[in-house]
């Protein structure tokens, strides 16, 4: 009887210690792990800061002073063009990209020649500096607004370098009402691109898509308008050997683009997500002693 009581006596002293060593529900190491995992997963992105690449096709057209008389029309040209561009994101509602694109000034016109008309294009300098600012405009994602639709700004800076691009000469015969013979008619031009800087500014809607954590891909469109002509076209049209009009055909990059864009973030900063852990059990206990309030009944 005497062992029976020792070893229940024994079982009673460990059962506390026992239930002591599971108190903690997690490790730290697997603690911190699931926390990161819930961070990344559910907590918005205060800041970002990610690389992108664009492809776009422009599409612009010129403009002309004189057609003499419908001999001249200005058409619209499309190319592709492409960027790289760095970016900073605050808050998942402002953003502001920089880098440079590819893609020239087009100076595109027809000479109404019959039977067979002339095309004639001409594209000044291609490399632009670009600045970007952008603006969330209507969130379609409940998870840290990463996804949405934005309205953008854009200024694209060409340096130009002010070089002669060509010079041609078409010449031809035109009849008048009640002539018996026709006039001789020569159409003269030199082209330039411009000696001082030139920009381009646009405004678009984009729309982001998140791919993955750190991989997003974005379609947009835009509408520029230009501010200086980028590419020019001086025309002289002499009638029977004689100067009687001049044109200018101007290219300074009005039109419109359509694009996608595919950006990696590499760094980001999360808002802290508190209390995830503390739950009832995982409390730290304060040091010092912990003394209980008693009170007194009497009996």
């Amino acid at each position: 009887m005497k062992k029976i009581l020792y070893i229940l006596l024994l079982s009673g002293f460990a059962l506390p210690g026992q239930g002591q060593s599971t108190s903690d529900y997690f490790p730290a190491q697997q603690r911190r792990h699931i926390y990161e995992k819930l961070v990344a997963k559910y907590a918005p992105r205060t800041d970002e800061w990610y690389i992108g690449t664009e492809s776009f096709i422009r599409t612009d057209r010129s403009s002309i002073t004189n057609t003499f008389g419908g001999i001249l029309s200005p058409r619209s040209f499309s190319k592709v063009g492409w960027g790289l561009h760095i970016g900073y994101t605050y808050q998942q509602k402002w953003a502001v990209e920089g880098g440079f694109v590819s893609s020239p000034v087009h100076n595109t016109f027809v000479i109404n020649r019959h039977p067979f008309p002339i095309s004639l294009r001409y594209d000044s300098d291609k490399f632009n500096f670009m600045v970007r600012g952008k603006r969330l405009l209507l969130p379609t994602s409940k998870v840290g607004l990463r996804s949405g639709l934005w309205v953008t700004a854009d200024m694209w800076l060409m340096p130009n370098r002010g070089r002669s691009v060509d010079r041609f000469l078409v010449d031809g015969l035109r009849y008048r009402d009640f002539q018996t013979s026709p006039d001789t008619v020569i159409i003269r031009s030199i082209t330039n691109t411009n000696l001082r800087p030139t920009a381009t500014f646009q405004l678009g809607l984009e729309y982001n898509a998140r791919l993955s954590d750190q991989w997003y891909v974005s379609v947009y469109g835009r509408r520029a308008w230009g501010a200086g002509n980028a590419v020019t076209t001086d025309m002289t049209y002499l009638d029977n050997g004689r100067s009687t009009q001049t044109s200018l055909v101007k290219g300074d990059g009005q039109g419109y683009s359509f694009g996608v864009s595919l950006r990696f973030v590499y760094a980001q900063r999360y808002a802290p997500l508190n209390n995830i852990f503390k739950l009832k059990g995982n409390t730290p206990r304060k040091k010092g002693i912990a003394f209980a309030d008693t009170k007194s009944e009497g009996i």
